[in-house]
């Protein structure tokens, strides 16, 4: 250990040295694979916000079940007392007519106007269900079965289409993570052996005065830690001031979504992916090192 610190000075320079005989080189491969890091926590933090949708919107779930018109206050008591006692019925409450339009006014937000060339009220009254989720089929198909039930409303199309939204942006991250960790090696494998054959004169002559291994591959190794490395953290910056535009642009314009705070998922994203390429640069370079090789 003592030996390493001694020669901290050495690797240092020699780390500078190497970069700057790449230069351009050095500074291309940092740009893309920022570009790349950058695409990766797009497509993580998508999966990770559609699927933090997805389990938000499965615990407020809510069945609509409309009855029949007309209905007398005794026939509604039995709907109600009927209904309460479905398997899976969690909780029930009457939502009136002026109720349903006060609901979609505030849904509607600034196009609410249309409902004002309605000269009478549109909507009918209903029961709102709060389910079991995992027992919802079930549910479902025991209300379409009671009597004055004439309409019930689930949601279940809107659910399928989030579930398989979500099952395919999680294909795309799977196919993107692979892809930048084979973009990542290729790149930084790339950087170390251009640093090894423009420095191979200056090898030769370590090796000859006797120089470990581990002495000559260091810097080579820690130039790919910090290639890969720093582009992360670079990726991770850009990331992080992008999506906090975004949810300001767009945060509760659609209504139905809850507001999801990004903070904590942003800077863990920011750090594992920082991590990650770390590790990558680590394996990376010392797969380079071994494709090449300067004889004494």
């Amino acid at each position: 250990m003592s030996k390493f610190i001694k020669n901290s000075g050495y690797f240092l320079r020699e780390i500078k040295t190497i970069f700057m005989l790449n230069k351009v080189s050095s500074m291309l491969s940092l740009v893309s694979l920022t570009m790349i890091f950058f695409i990766l926590m797009l497509t993580v933090s998508g999966w990770w916000m559609s699927t933090r949708w997805m389990e938000l919107i499965k615990d407020e779930a809510e069945i609509s079940v409309y009855y029949v018109s007309g209905l007398n206050p005794y026939a509604l008591d039995e709907l109600r007392d009927t209904l309460g006692k479905i398997e899976g019925v969690n909780a029930m409450r009457l939502v009136d007519a002026e109720e349903a339009y006060n609901d979609m006014e505030k849904i509607l937000g600034s196009d609410a106007k249309v409902l004002e060339s309605f000269t009478e009220n549109p909507f009918d009254p209903y029961f709102e269900l709060s389910f079991d989720f995992e027992n919802r089929l079930n549910v479902v198909s025991k209300l379409n079965g009671v009597k004055n039930v004439s309409f019930v409303r689930d949601n279940q199309d809107v659910l399928n289409q989030l579930e398989n939204i979500i099952d395919f942006i999680e294909i795309i991250g799977i196919v993107v993570g692979i892809s930048v960790t084979i973009t990542t090696f290729i790149i930084t494998s790339h950087i170390i052996r251009e640093g090894i054959h423009s420095n191979r004169e200056h090898i030769r002559t370590l090796r000859l005065l006797g120089a470990p291994s581990w002495f000559i591959n260091f810097p080579f190794v820690v130039e790919g830690v910090l290639i890969a490395g720093f582009s992360a953290f670079i990726a991770g910056l850009s990331f992080n001031v992008f999506s906090g535009s975004l949810s300001n642009a767009f945060g509760g314009t659609v209504q139905f979504l809850p507001v999801l705070d990004v903070t904590s998922m942003t800077l863990m994203l920011w750090a594992s992916m920082t991590l990650l390429a770390v590790a990558l640069g680590v394996i990376a370079s010392a797969f380079g090192l071994k494709l090449v090789s300067v004889k004494k």
